[in-house]
């Protein structure tokens, strides 16, 4: 029985120092608090932006918005701003966002998931806004509505040539 106190003893001081020096080991002065320096391959911080940049990429789902205006030209732009603020003034609980793709100044509005509910807004608006139509479009969570207390002229959202474009989604993309 005294040899197997002596293991008993021998592995309680055993742990007893593990304990101190893991303790012991530790940087306790850190100048910023709360920092946690990560070491890690290139690789991971390659994978890691990848990742970052898929997911801003694919923040959104396929909806629906109602275009209100789309025109090229000289005044275009101003043109949009003047649709925007038109319909601004008697739908102020729709988002209205301005686009432009070469050559076209376009607003489009609403968020909408199903055609049915888009089509609902239409049936309203095609009295105020003549010529108006449904379009099948990425909807981003990034997405800026239109607001005619912030007018940021250079504010209009470039939309370049991509798998977002309502010319070019492709059902089967999203599945």
């Amino acid at each position: 029985m005294n040899s197997c106190s002596n293991y008993k003893n021998i592995f309680s001081i055993l742990f007893a120092l593990s304990f101190y020096f893991s303790l012991h080991g530790q940087n306790y002065t850190s100048e910023k608090k709360g920092e946690v320096n990560i070491i890690a391959e290139p690789e991971f911080y390659s994978i890691l932006n990848k990742k970052l940049t898929y997911d801003v990429y694919n923040s959104g789902y396929v909806g629906y918005r109602v275009q209100i205006y789309w025109d090229a030209g000289n005044n275009s732009k101003q043109g949009a701003y003047n649709m925007a603020d038109e319909f601004y003034k008697n739908h102020q609980d729709i988002p209205a966002y301005i686009t432009f793709k070469e050559p076209y100044y376009r607003v489009r509005v609403g968020d909408f998931r199903s055609k049915l509910d888009a089509d609902k807004l239409l049936t309203n608006l095609n009295k105020n806004f003549k010529g108006s139509f449904v379009v099948k479009e990425f909807i981003s969570i990034f997405d800026e509505p239109y607001s005619p207390t912030s007018h940021w002229q250079d504010s209009i959202y470039v939309s370049p040539k991509n798998i977002h474009d309502s010319e070019s989604i492709n059902e089967d993309f999203f599945r």
